[in-house]
């Protein structure tokens, strides 16, 4: 009440009293006790902040001069509070002093919460000479309605140029500064108005006047404030204690005294530098995240933004530099490794759910270590946080170098390579599926899900019943794999089902169709989805955006963005675009609510979007949310069930978690590889041809064998290399890729004989045919003919 008096604007003492508080040193003048200094100012602030109530927020003048001088003025009382030593007075007036200013405080704060202090607040965000350097001071507070001063052009319009205008330029001293401050609140405000706007509402100028180039300028920012966050120290003297410059440590620790550079607490200081650049760094993180997000789907930016930033991101990692070799604090001396080596498995590690180490060596290493190389922290940083700043085909390098690791784990020094090593298993022809469902489906007891992540080979019986001559040495697994695909992504089979634009996703029917065995089968499906990415083949298949992203993604409880919606249906697409811009009399004439009527194999049932859905009209004021709860029930929760199976099935083969580095459509490149058929002069340059040693060699034979390949039809092109390799699609990363080599082996035998092909040596056997017309006529059956592995 107090406060409130005499606060009042029409008191004479008013102005006064307002101008009296803005003398910051006016609790130091008075050269108080402790308590008292404590009850002076908590007392002052409560004065001050009464002032909210009062302030005219249509005349500028006055609401620019109480948040100018309110941003200092909270600074100085918490400078006085700061390191106070209070002693307890628990006498019948100390008592009361500390009840008084508990609530005065409670008053505080609750006043910086109020509906007065945000619309003030915004009012003064809005006006066209708002001080950025107040902003910035009162950003905690600020941060408390960020959704109201987003809206304020002016505001983020005065905290982009204030950035600018400092060169945009970081270095080791600025952690503290005004600029930094000014980018962190920059890009949470940027990324509460990305995450706000519906990807079919997308207007990049509507989100910010300079969008393109605010972009360009953080992703490249992103890039210098990891490398702040993990300046260049030498790996050796991370134990030792010594910088690899004083001039870097007197940058970054001013009141640091030279002997104390060499007192052994580097490590600490170097966390303190992490923490010091930890929070700006995540909210440029989160920005550039937000948006990649969104250009994914929208395809906003051209190929190659994201990459195109001209840096090394992850240099000196593909290095063989060997790392020291320290003994362990359980008397061990640690292997040798690399640092490229290292770095993989320290990926590996951070990707997984459970980020624990199973390795107690590794665990002491680091508590021995405290510190990983520079370059390693860096790398992992982008990895974990913005992977997508990488190149494509340097993160598919590296996710097999990641698989690479796992095949070591899994199987055995003496039992890499084909020697009859691994898991057999004898598959009927005509029951690909069942068999193969039979032996590795999830069960209870004799669970055959370790067999998958070593070698499996392969026994295949003919439609005849009779045992085909092929012996796998990795190729007929390739060629079961597929066809077992095949089976499963078969639309007739039901257990997927497709969209308007003919893309898979699981079949909201299925439960109704498979019954008790439903999750089972679709468990099974995700095992062989995660053998797929495990053996590095590939899978014509194209599946629903919106269902690869949730297999993938590590949120939950994450919206499936409406924009899904126009590949799924695009009529209804078009109707809730329609819906969300309806008047309330439209809206009213629809009687809408939140529910959904949905028919299940003759099964009609109503669902509701929203507990008692159907009690609640759809309006104006909550049509966006209707649209949102309709996406989510049609595009997630009616494939929720299916999805999380098919998770669960492939994270028992592959850490699901490795995922993460790649989006969506390069997820799907990474399952089915690009529909591009091969590049024949790519084919020549890693194809060797060799003649046997009853056949001369035939440069011209050789030009006839190319130009017979080159003019097959894309159809027959992806069956040739099917007939070779196993696979109808080239490796994502080329055919140079292919292990072994491809070849072509060409045999003085009858014309009369077929082309016969090893798909596990990636090597093509064809007769001298005497002619082009013979040669493409027996080229064009042998690979069109199906038969499997008689033909061998």
């Amino acid at each position: 009440m107090f406060c409130s008096r005499i606060s009042e604007s029409g008191n004479p003492n008013f102005h006064v009293l307002f101008k009296a508080l803005q003398n910051t040193d006016i609790i130091p003048n008075w050269n108080l006790r402790p308590q008292f200094v404590e009850t002076a100012s908590i007392r002052l602030r409560s004065i001050y902040l009464s002032f909210t109530d009062h302030v005219d927020k249509t005349r500028e003048e006055e609401l620019k001069e109480f948040f100018d001088t309110l941003a200092p003025f909270l600074e100085s009382h918490s400078r006085n509070l700061k390191g106070l030593v209070v002693k307890e007075d628990l006498s019948e007036a100390g008592r009361l002093r500390t009840t008084v200013n508990r609530h005065l405080w409670d008053y505080c704060e609750n006043t910086l919460a109020s509906i007065q202090f945000r619309r003030a607040a915004c009012a003064y965000a809005n006006l066209p000479n708002v001080s950025v350097s107040t902003l910035i001071s009162l950003r905690k507070f600020f941060m408390q309605f960020l959704d109201l001063i987003a809206s304020s052009d002016i505001f983020v319009g005065a905290l982009y140029t204030f950035i600018v205008n400092h060169n945009g330029e970081f270095d080791a001293s600025d952690a503290h500064t005004e600029k930094v401050n000014a980018l962190e609140l920059f890009c949470h405000i940027l990324t509460r108005r990305v995450s706000s706007v519906a990807d079919s509402d997308f207007v990049a100028t509507d989100i910010f006047f300079d969008f393109d180039k605010c972009v360009e300028f953080l992703r490249d920012v992103s890039i210098k404030l990891i490398h702040l966050m993990f300046p260049a120290v030498e790996r050796g003297h991370l134990y030792s204690g010594n910088l690899v410059s004083i001039k870097l440590i007197n940058l970054m620790f001013p009141a640091v005294a030279r002997g104390d550079l060499y007192s052994g607490n580097l490590v600490e200081k170097m966390n303190k530098i992490e923490a010091d650049w930890k929070d700006v760094t995540e909210s440029v993180f989160s920005l550039l995240v937000a948006v990649y997000q969104k250009d994914i789907r929208l395809k906003y930016f051209p190929d190659g933004f994201w990459t195109n930033h001209k840096r090394q991101v992850l240099s000196g990692i593909g290095e063989q530099k060997r790392m020291p070799r320290r003994r362990l604090p359980n008397g061990r001396v640690q292997i040798e490794r690399t640092m490229d080596t290292e770095f993989v498995e320290r990926l590996a590690a951070i990707y997984e759910l459970d980020s624990d180490s199973e390795n107690e060596d590794e665990d002491m290493e680091k508590d021995a270590n405290g510190m990983l190389p520079s370059p390693l922290r860096r790398a992992i940083c982008v990895m974990k946080h913005i992977p997508f700043i990488v190149p494509f085909m340097d993160r598919v390098s590296l996710f097999s170098r990641l698989l690479n690791q796992e095949h070591e784990k899994n199987l055995p020094s003496f039992a890499r390579g084909f020697n009859g090593t691994g898991h057999s298993t004898t598959i009927r022809r005509d029951q690909v599926y069942m068999d193969a469902f039979d032996e590795f489906a999830p069960k209870a007891v004799g669970d055959k899900v370790r067999e998958l992540k070593s070698s499996v080979r392969i026994k295949m019986v003919n439609w005849a019943g009779i045992n085909e001559t092929g012996v796998d040495g990795g190729g007929i697994f390739r060629e079961f794999l597929a066809e077992l695909l095949n089976t499963a992504f078969n639309v007739d089979r039901g257990f997927f089902t497709e969209t308007e634009g003919k893309l898979l996703y699981p079949n909201p029917t299925a439960p109704f169709i498979l019954g008790a065995d439903c999750l089972t089968h679709f468990q099974f499906i995700g095992r062989m989805i995660g053998k797929l990415i495990y053996e590095r083949q590939l899978q014509e298949v194209r599946f629903a955006e919106f269902f690869i992203a949730q297999i993938f993604e590590s949120d939950k409880n994450k919206d499936v963005d409406l924009q899904h919606m126009k590949s799924f249906d695009p009529l209804i697409f078009k109707h809730l675009k329609t819906l969300q811009k309806m008047s309330e009399p439209e809206l009213e004439e629809l009687q809408l609510d939140f529910s959904v009527v949905t028919s299940d194999m003759g099964l009609v049932r109503t669902v509701n979007l929203k507990p008692n859905g159907s009690k609640y009209r759809v309006t104006v004021d909550n049509v966006q949310e209707y649209v949102r709860l309709y996406v989510n029930y049609q595009l997630k929760q009616r494939i929720a069930a299916m999805v999380g199976a098919i998770r669960k099935g492939i994270s028992e083969i592959i850490s699901i978690e490795w995922m993460r580095m790649f989006a969506p459509h390069e997820l799907q490149i990474l399952i089915a590889g690009y529909e591009e058929v091969f590049n024949v002069r790519e084919m020549k340059q890693h194809c060797e041809i060799r003649f046997s040693k009853t056949v001369a060699q035939d440069k011209d034979y050789e030009r006839m064998f190319w130009e017979v390949v080159e003019n097959l039809s894309n159809e027959d092109k992806m069956a040739f290399l099917k007939f070779i390799t196993g696979c109808s699609r080239a490796p994502v990363d080329g055919l140079k890729s292919l292990v072994p080599r491809m070849g072509v082996l060409v045999l003085q035998t009858s014309e009369d004989e077929l082309p016969t092909s090893a798909t596990c040596m990636n090597l093509l056997r064809i007769p001298r045919y005497s002619n082009r017309a013979r040669l493409e006529e027996k080229l064009r059956y042998a690979i069109n003919s199906g038969a499997g592995f008689e033909l061998a």
